[in-house]
Protein backbone atom coordinates (compact mmCIF):
# COMPACT_ATOMS: atom_id res chain seq x y z
CA UNK A 1 0.00 0.00 0.00
CA UNK A 2 1.60 3.23 -1.23
CA UNK A 3 1.45 6.73 0.20
CA UNK A 4 0.70 9.75 -1.97
CA UNK A 5 4.84 9.68 -2.61
CA UNK A 6 4.29 6.09 -3.40
CA UNK A 7 6.10 5.09 -0.17
CA UNK A 8 5.12 1.73 1.13
CA UNK A 9 3.13 1.98 4.20
CA UNK A 10 1.21 -1.26 4.81
CA UNK A 11 3.29 -1.88 8.26
CA UNK A 12 2.11 1.48 9.24
CA UNK A 13 -1.75 1.14 8.13
CA UNK A 14 -1.72 -2.46 9.56
CA UNK A 15 -0.13 -1.83 13.12
CA UNK A 16 -3.23 1.44 13.65
CA UNK A 17 -5.83 -0.53 12.55
CA UNK A 18 -4.89 -3.17 15.06
CA UNK A 19 -4.35 -0.03 17.36
CA UNK A 20 -8.25 1.36 16.67
CA UNK A 21 -9.73 -2.22 17.77
CA UNK A 22 -7.82 -2.35 20.23
CA UNK A 23 -9.72 1.31 21.25
CA UNK A 24 -12.80 0.21 20.65
CA UNK A 25 -12.65 -2.03 23.21
CA UNK A 26 -11.91 0.76 25.76
CA UNK A 27 -9.52 -0.44 27.53
CA UNK A 28 -8.57 1.15 31.12
CA UNK A 29 -5.14 1.01 30.22
CA UNK A 30 -2.88 0.97 27.15
CA UNK A 31 0.78 0.58 26.57
CA UNK A 32 3.26 -0.45 23.64
CA UNK A 33 5.99 -2.32 24.34
CA UNK A 34 8.84 -2.91 22.24
CA UNK A 35 12.38 -4.73 21.94
CA UNK A 36 15.14 -3.31 21.90
CA UNK A 37 16.71 -3.08 18.25
CA UNK A 38 20.34 -2.89 20.23
CA UNK A 39 21.96 -5.62 21.76
CA UNK A 40 21.11 -6.41 25.05
CA UNK A 41 22.87 -8.64 27.78
CA UNK A 42 21.30 -11.36 26.08
CA UNK A 43 23.65 -11.71 23.16
CA UNK A 44 26.32 -11.49 25.67
CA UNK A 45 24.84 -14.88 27.22
CA UNK A 46 23.96 -16.37 23.96
CA UNK A 47 25.91 -15.23 20.84
CA UNK A 48 23.33 -16.92 18.66
CA UNK A 49 20.41 -14.94 20.55
CA UNK A 50 18.02 -14.17 17.52
CA UNK A 51 20.91 -15.26 14.92
CA UNK A 52 18.25 -18.01 12.76
CA UNK A 53 15.09 -15.01 12.75
CA UNK A 54 14.82 -14.10 9.02
CA UNK A 55 15.92 -10.27 8.57
CA UNK A 56 12.88 -7.77 8.16
CA UNK A 57 12.64 -6.42 4.58
CA UNK A 58 13.82 -2.65 3.76
CA UNK A 59 10.54 -1.25 3.48
CA UNK A 60 9.54 -2.50 6.44
CA UNK A 61 12.33 -1.70 8.92
CA UNK A 62 11.95 2.26 7.13
CA UNK A 63 8.31 1.91 9.03
CA UNK A 64 8.94 1.41 12.22
CA UNK A 65 10.31 5.61 12.76
CA UNK A 66 7.02 6.22 11.49
CA UNK A 67 5.11 3.99 13.44
CA UNK A 68 7.06 5.34 16.52
CA UNK A 69 6.62 9.34 15.74
CA UNK A 70 2.63 9.23 14.95
CA UNK A 71 2.81 6.93 18.59
CA UNK A 72 4.46 9.61 19.92
CA UNK A 73 2.37 12.27 18.62
CA UNK A 74 -0.70 10.72 20.03
CA UNK A 75 0.26 10.36 23.61
CA UNK A 76 0.04 6.52 23.43
CA UNK A 77 2.46 5.50 26.37
CA UNK A 78 5.30 3.33 25.01
CA UNK A 79 8.53 1.70 26.08
CA UNK A 80 11.19 -0.43 25.28
CA UNK A 81 11.68 -3.41 26.62
CA UNK A 82 15.84 -4.59 26.97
Amino acid sequence: MPDRDGHNINVVYGFFRMILKLFHDKPDYFVIARDDPTKTHRHEIYPEYKANRVKAPDDFKAQIPIVQELVNKLNIPNLIIP
